[in-house]
Protein backbone atom coordinates (compact mmCIF):
# COMPACT_ATOMS: atom_id res chain seq x y z
CA UNK A 1 0.00 0.00 0.00
CA UNK A 2 1.39 3.40 -0.97
CA UNK A 3 0.39 5.67 1.91
CA UNK A 4 1.38 8.77 -0.04
CA UNK A 5 -1.65 8.18 -2.28
CA UNK A 6 -4.06 8.47 0.66
CA UNK A 7 -2.05 10.85 2.87
CA UNK A 8 -4.66 13.61 2.86
CA UNK A 9 -7.34 11.15 3.98
CA UNK A 10 -5.44 9.36 6.74
CA UNK A 11 -2.86 11.70 8.25
CA UNK A 12 -4.20 13.60 11.23
CA UNK A 13 -1.94 15.87 13.30
CA UNK A 14 -2.71 14.31 16.69
CA UNK A 15 -3.42 10.72 15.61
CA UNK A 16 -1.64 7.59 16.78
CA UNK A 17 -1.00 4.87 14.20
CA UNK A 18 -1.10 1.15 14.98
CA UNK A 19 0.58 -1.44 12.77
CA UNK A 20 0.14 -5.20 13.17
CA UNK A 21 1.87 -7.85 11.11
CA UNK A 22 5.20 -9.41 10.27
CA UNK A 23 8.39 -7.40 10.68
CA UNK A 24 8.91 -6.53 6.98
CA UNK A 25 5.36 -5.17 6.76
CA UNK A 26 5.77 -3.08 9.91
CA UNK A 27 9.14 -1.69 8.80
CA UNK A 28 7.84 -0.68 5.39
CA UNK A 29 4.77 1.09 6.73
CA UNK A 30 6.59 2.66 9.67
CA UNK A 31 9.16 4.09 7.26
CA UNK A 32 6.37 5.34 5.01
CA UNK A 33 4.58 7.07 7.89
CA UNK A 34 7.82 8.67 9.10
CA UNK A 35 8.60 9.93 5.59
CA UNK A 36 5.14 11.54 5.53
CA UNK A 37 5.95 13.42 8.74
CA UNK A 38 4.40 11.21 11.43
CA UNK A 39 6.57 11.28 14.58
CA UNK A 40 7.87 7.84 15.58
CA UNK A 41 6.38 8.37 19.04
CA UNK A 42 2.91 8.20 17.44
CA UNK A 43 3.58 4.88 15.66
CA UNK A 44 2.83 1.72 17.65
CA UNK A 45 3.11 -1.87 16.51
CA UNK A 46 2.58 -5.50 17.37
CA UNK A 47 4.58 -8.12 15.54
CA UNK A 48 2.93 -11.35 14.51
CA UNK A 49 3.32 -13.92 11.78
CA UNK A 50 4.25 -17.51 11.27
CA UNK A 51 6.73 -18.89 13.76
CA UNK A 52 8.82 -21.99 13.45
CA UNK A 53 9.42 -23.94 16.63
CA UNK A 54 12.65 -25.88 16.67
CA UNK A 55 13.07 -29.06 18.72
Amino acid sequence: MDLSLVRDDILLPEADYYLCGPIPFIRAHRDSLVSLGVPQSRIHYEIFGSHVLED
